[in-house]
């Protein structure tokens, strides 16, 4: 079943646009929702037509939601990527509208999609399952709330990607996996590109939905 969903800003709205679109197999308990955010106000809708990610929806009994979140203000910072400041509240509203609000998140997303993954594991843990961040480079929050430190994470970093990326990275999961975090760190010898980091996630997704 394909839904769609679109949340007007408010007036102190951090994004201009902020659409979804969902799949739900039909007749099985859904066990957790797939979020998929692309990169700079990106259109990751799309993406849940994907055949490998369709596949391991079917094999875990999940549900796909693709976003795409569009900047209220032209920024190479991505201000909707803090998902404290509105962006956030769109994505529960549409989860609730698609009738997906129960089920536990796992967020995947790339660049400015790892960016609102963190932030918004950061915002709200209790709605997280596991998250991934995914070679990004612009941070609201640096050190993370406890409970996010504890949600399962893994975080993707281009070993030939841009420095000041590599460095912010680096030093955002150093500084918080030194007080005790559940995340793992992957350095890949890629530039600012997906990668094998689509299949690595599947694999950390199908670890933490053992106790699902």
């Amino acid at each position: 079943m394909i839904k769609h969903a679109e949340i007007a800003p408010g007036p102190n709205s951090n994004f201009a646009i902020a659409h979804f679109t969902s799949w739900i197999p039909d007749d099985v308990p859904i066990k957790g929702v797939v979020v998929m955010v692309p990169g700079s106000n990106g259109n990751g809708r799309g993406w849940i037509y994907r055949p490998r990610w369709k596949r391991f929806a079917l094999l875990h009994n999940l549900a796909l939601v693709g976003c795409h979140f569009e900047d209220k203000s032209p920024s190479s910072a991505e201000w909707y990527a803090d998902a404290s400041g509105g962006s956030g509240q769109a994505l529960l509203e549409a989860l609730e509208g698609f009738g997906l609000g129960a089920p536990p998140l796992l967020l995947w997303g790339f660049s400015a999609g790892g960016e609102f993954n963190y932030e918004f594991t950061c915002w709200r843990p209790d709605k997280v399952k596991v998250f991934v961040v995914n070679k990004g480079g612009f941070y609201y929050t640096a050190l993370a709330p406890e409970a996010a430190r504890q949600v399962p994470g893994i975080w993707f970093i281009g070993g030939a990607d841009a420095l000041f990326r590599r460095n912010i990275l680096h030093g955002i999961f150093d500084m918080n996996n030194a007080l005790g975090t559940n995340w793992i760190k992957n350095v890949e010898p890629v530039e600012h590109i997906v990668g094998g980091s689509e299949h690595a996630s599947m694999q950390l997704f199908e670890e933490v939905l053992k106790d699902v």
